[in-house]
C-alpha cells in the first residue's frame, strides 16, 4: 500500500511540475492592478444634478462673435452638488457640518493671475484658445472664481435641512486671447472632494 501511494505522490508531483512547466512556457505578460478604498466614520449619497457622483454638465454653445472680451464668463451654466444621507452616529446635516473642496482636474498649463485654475480643454485642436472656469456665481471675480485646488477652491453649502446639503456652481466659457479662439467642442472635467466636518 506504501509503495503504490508514494508512486503516486511521485507521479503527481511529476506531472505537477510538467504543468507548471508548460504553463510558464505559455505566459504572454502580467501587470498590476491598484485598487484604493478608505473606512471613513461617515458615509452620504453623493449626486451633481441628479446624476450621481459623478456626473456631465453640456454648456449652451457660444458663437466666435460672442467671445470678445478676455477673462470674460460666457454662458455660465448652473450645476448642484447634493450631500445626502449621511451616516454618522445620527448626526444631522448642518450649515457647517459639509463642505465641498475642488481638488484638481484638467488645469491649464502655465496659467496664472487671472487665468489660474482655467480648465484646459481636452479636445485638442478643436476649440482652439478657449477654456473652462468654475464660479460660486453667474459672474467670475477673485471673489467667485474656483481655482480647484487652491485657496478658494473650498465651498459651503447653499442650503441644509438636517438631512441633506446643497452645493450650487456655475462653469463657463472664458479665454484670455478672444482673438484667436477658433470653433470647435470644448471638454474638460474637475474633481472635486466632499468633507464632514
Amino acid at each position: 500500500m506504501n509503495k503504490t501511494f508514494a508512486m503516486g505522490l511521485m507521479t503527481a508531483a511529476l506531472l505537477s511540475s510538467t504543468g507548471l512547466a508548460l504553463a510558464a512556457t505559455n505566459d504572454v505578460g502580467g501587470g498590476r492592478v491598484d485598487f484604493y478604498g478608505e473606512v471613513t466614520d461617515v458615509s452620504c449619497t453623493i449626486s451633481v444634478n441628479g446624476q450621481g457622483s459623478d456626473a456631465s454638465v453640456y454648456l449652451a454653445p457660444v458663437s466666435i462673435a460672442e467671445v470678445s472680451t478676455a477673462g470674460a464668463f460666457y454662458k455660465a451654466t448652473p450645476f448642484t452638488v447634493r450631500v445626502s444621507d449621511c451616516a454618522a452616529a445620527g448626526d444631522s446635516i448642518d450649515d457647517g457640518s459639509l463642505s465641498v473642496s475642488w481638488v484638481g482636474g484638467n488645469l491649464l498649463q502655465g496659467a496664472s493671475g487671472d487665468a489660474a485654475g482655467y480648465l484646459a480643454n481636452s479636445l485638442g485642436a478643436d476649440g482652439a484658445n478657449i477654456q473652462l472656469a468654475l464660479s460660486t456665481a453667474t459672474s467670475l471675480d477673485s471673489t467667485t472664481r474656483i481655482i480647484p485646488g487652491g485657496e478658494q477652491a473650498q465651498s459651503s453649502a447653499d442650503t441644509t435641512d438636517g438631512s441633506s446639503a446643497l452645493f450650487t456652481y456655475y462653469v463657463g466659457y472664458v479665454t484670455q486671447t478672444p482673438d484667436a479662439v477658433t470653433a470647435g467642442g470644448v471638454q474638460s472635467y474637475a474633481t472635486y472632494q466632499v468633507e464632514y466636518n
